[in-house]
């Protein structure tokens, strides 16, 4: 079999590619590529048989592992070839990220004694073959935007006098490797950064669903528990607005740190400040919080009871607490999000349980609000006067 390991692309990075390729065939004569051979190759191995096939997929494991999604940035043309008979390609940044993998991936390959083509490992995405360039080359061309490609895979290439087509064989989640490095439970290292910096974007739209079910104003001392990247505490401090102070909470040193550095001009303002502590045990005088949030943190509590309990000693009579977490216990979950909570040890509860641990824990009108065609919800409960 003929094979190579390339970054998957992801399919707006592919159409906004494959628009570069249309206006570049308009103006050059040869063969332009279909966007679903797009992509960029780490390191071609070209013909092994299914013994090394194997030794490849377990080579790819090793040199992905602790690996967090790549940057793309478009940043050119090249060619190879002649120019009546050349290659043409979008190159890509050599971003640290990038050039580590193609490393990592090369070493793994040649400690498993498998032979690879080994030119200087140069980024790129093949547009056009056969192509016969002009004397007059300048091309003004809208270039991709940045993306992140989040995927590695072992692909097999068959070829015909059409062209190559290419199988996937099997494929790295590169998210899932950057999570098992950081360790989402307790954040920990480079790793653990770049995990929240990841979870600061991907939790946006949820949470900010979310806080509007809370009636925020300004002058209120508002609480995050498991405050993670920050991103929460800045949404938080734009919400409540003026003489408001916003309070986060995390056990993990490392996302003290980034939460503290997220928002780094609202603690010298005085807004916002951060400490280590646990949720199970917070550093607090009783009814002295008006609203306590936490955003996918219920999943890592040793106990959601005694730490609700412990979020509700703190609220004043008539503060509000809301827990909101991206999924919930049902029948229809992928196996994919069931592998997740396997992996990492996730409480995951159902609506009714998550309604009925609020009530355990003393709260009172509790309301657990879904979002239709989602799994995410908010869970909020009143203390009692």
């Amino acid at each position: 079999m003929r094979i190579f390991i390339a970054l998957a692309l992801p399919g707006k990075f592919v159409r906004e590619t494959a628009a570069v390729a249309r206006k570049l065939g308009a103006a050059v004569q040869g063969r332009v590529l279909a966007p679903d051979t797009y992509h960029a190759t780490l390191a071609f191995l070209g013909e092994i048989d299914e013994a090394g096939v194997q030794s490849a997929m377990d080579a790819l494991d090793r040199a992905c592992a602790g690996a967090v999604p790549v940057s793309l940035h478009a940043e050119g043309l090249g060619k190879f070839g002649r120019a009546d008979d050349a290659t043409l390609w979008l190159g890509l940044a050599q971003h640290p990220d990038l050039v580590r993998l193609a490393c990592r991936v090369r070493e793994e390959l040649a400690a498993a004694g498998l032979a690879f083509d080994e030119k200087p490992f140069k980024a790129h995405v093949t547009l056009m073959r056969r192509a016969r360039l002009p004397e007059e080359r300048t091309f003004e061309l809208p270039f991709p935007e940045d993306a992140l490609s989040r995927k590695v895979v072992l692909v097999k290439s068959e070829l015909s006098q059409e062209g190559a087509t290419y199988k996937p064989l099997y494929e790295v989640d590169l998210d899932r490797t950057a999570t098992d490095a950081g360790n989402p439970g307790m954040p920990a290292g480079v790793a653990g950064e770049a995990m929240l910096d990841r979870m600061n974007e991907s939790h946006a739209d949820f949470t900010n669903w979310a806080l509007d079910f809370l009636a925020l104003r300004p002058g209120m001392v508002v609480l995050d528990a498991g405050c993670g990247g920050g991103a929460t505490l800045a949404r938080l401090d734009a919400r409540c607005g003026g003489g408001s102070r916003i309070i986060g909470i995390d056990y993990s040193p490392v996302s003290v740190a980034k939460s503290r550095e997220f928002n780094h001009e609202a603690l010298r303002a005085g807004r916002v400040s951060v400490q280590q502590a646990s949720v199970d045990a917070l550093p607090f005088e009783d009814a002295t919080i008006d609203a306590a949030v936490s955003v996918e943190s219920l999943y890592f509590w040793p106990s959601a009871e005694d730490a609700l309990k412990e979020i509700l000693r703190v609220l004043k009579p008539g503060g509000r607490v809301l827990i909101v977490m991206e999924i919930h216990e049902s029948a229809d979950l992928p196996e994919s999000v069931r592998e997740n909570i396997r992996a990492y040890n996730l409480f995951v509860p159902t609506l009714p349980e998550m309604e009925q641990l609020l009530c355990d824990a003393g709260a009172e009108e509790v309301v657990v609000h879904t979002r239709p065609g989602l799994t995410w919800f908010a869970a909020e409960g009143v203390k009692g006067l």
